[in-house]
C-alpha cells in the first residue's frame, strides 16, 4: 500500500515529487522521499503523531493534516497529498 502524491486539479500522481515526514510534537523532520513516475511513496512509523509535507516546482506546498499512529504498534504512513499548481506569474512589460 502506497502513498500518492496528486495534482489537486487534474488528480495524476506527480513523480519526482520531495515527501517529507514529520514529528508532530518537536515538528522534527524524520524522513525524505522523492516520489517515483506514479507519484508514490511510504514512510514507515512508531507510535506518535506525524504529518507528511510535499513540494514539487510549479506547485504549492502541501501540508498533510495530522497522521496518529498512538494506538499502533508499528505502522505506515501512506497518506494522500494533494499539490495545488502555483498560479501563473503576469508580467506586465511595456
Amino acid at each position: 500500500n502506497w502513498g500518492i502524491a496528486y495534482d489537486a486539479t487534474t488528480r495524476k500522481p506527480l513523480g519526482r515529487a520531495v515527501v517529507r515526514i514529520f514529528d508532530k510534537k518537536y515538528n522534527k523532520l524524520l524522513e525524505t522521499q522523492v516520489t517515483d513516475s506514479e507519484g508514490k511513496y511510504a514512510f514507515f512509523a512508531g507510535k506518535n503523531i506525524y504529518y507528511v509535507t510535499a513540494d514539487r516546482e510549479g506547485y504549492e506546498r502541501a501540508v498533510s493534516p495530522d497522521i496518529d499512529l498512538t494506538k499502533q504498534s508499528l505502522g505506515g504512513v501512506r497518506a494522500p497529498i494533494a499539490l495545488v499548481p502555483k498560479a501563473p506569474i503576469s508580467s506586465n512589460t511595456k
